[in-house]
Order: structure tokens, then C-alpha cells, then sequence
């Protein structure tokens, strides 16, 4: 993968605004194919954190999804550059998720987290798995701002 890709992101965000993003897409059409290179790479590996990725006691990494499933709620979708903070890039390559409390199924979803470790995800979040199983000795994407 291209070592650069989250640089282009980065020089769009001067002001930390959409419009700055779009005026720098449409200035160079070079980095919207870089950015949807990134984008293809990072969805599926987000998708795979979020649903499989698990500590060694059997819970998922994130303690923000610990929270939403264990109180019952879907992950319902992937934001790509749905941050666009530098923050938001440095520490999640401007990836956000959005989970739906549906109160019919919030108590059925917070058993499911809770006796099962299953994760109730959205048929797009479920799509956006890897196909193929990801491998430990695969190689790590750059840092966040590398």
C-alpha cells in the first residue's frame, strides 16, 4: 500500500471542513483514486475490528462498541471520512460507526452481547467483511498521520 495515501487526506484539512476536502478532490484527481484505494483497504479491515477482533477474554477491542452492543444496540453502519478532524484521521484514519437502538430489539441485542459475544451488525456492516481470512502476519498499514 502506498505510504502516502493518508497524506492526502491530511492536505485537505486545513480548515477541517468538507468543502475543503471536495476542493481538493476535484483539484487533484490523483488523490481521489489514492483515497479510494485507502477507502477499499480500510472498510473491510474496519469491518473485521468491529465484528471479529476480540481481546483474549472473548470482548472486542473497542470499549465504545463494548458499550453500544452491551446496552443493546446494532452496529449499523461504516462512515468512510466520517471524521475529518485530524484527530479524526490520525486516530481512525476518519472512520466512524453509527449504532441504532431500536427499542424492539434492544433487550434481544443486549443478550445476544452479553451471554454470546455476538455482535448484531447490519447486512452493509456484515458485507464489508474480508473474504478472505486476515492473517496475523500480514503486513500493518502506516500509522494514522505516517
Amino acid at each position: 500500500m502506498d505510504e502516502n495515501l493518508v497524506g492526502y487526506l491530511l492536505n485537505a484539512l486545513d480548515e477541517q471542513t468538507q468543502q475543503n476536502v471536495e476542493d481538493y478532490l476535484r483539484d487533484d484527481p490523483e488523490a481521489q483514486r489514492k483515497l479510494d484505494r485507502l477507502r477499499t483497504a480500510l472498510e473491510p479491515l474496519a469491518a473485521y475490528y468491529f465484528l471479529k477482533a476480540r481481546r483474549d477474554d472473548g470482548r472486542l477491542i473497542d470499549p465504545v462498541a463494548r458499550f453500544h452492543l452491551g446496552n443493546g444496540a446494532k452496529l449499523e453502519r461504516i462512515n468512510w471520512m466520517g471524521d475529518l478532524s485530524r484527530k479524526g484521521v490520525a486516530e481512525s484514519y476518519s472512520l466512524m460507526v453509527n449504532y441504532l437502538y431500536d427499542l424492539a430489539e434492544i433487550e434481544r441485542n443486549h443478550e445476544a452481547y452479553a451471554n454470546e459475544r455476538a455482535v448484531v451488525a447490519s447486512t452493509s456492516v456484515k458485507r464489508a467483511l474480508p473474504s478472505a481470512r486476515l492473517r496475523p502476519a500480514a503486513p500493518a498499514l502506516p500509522a494514522p498521520g505516517d
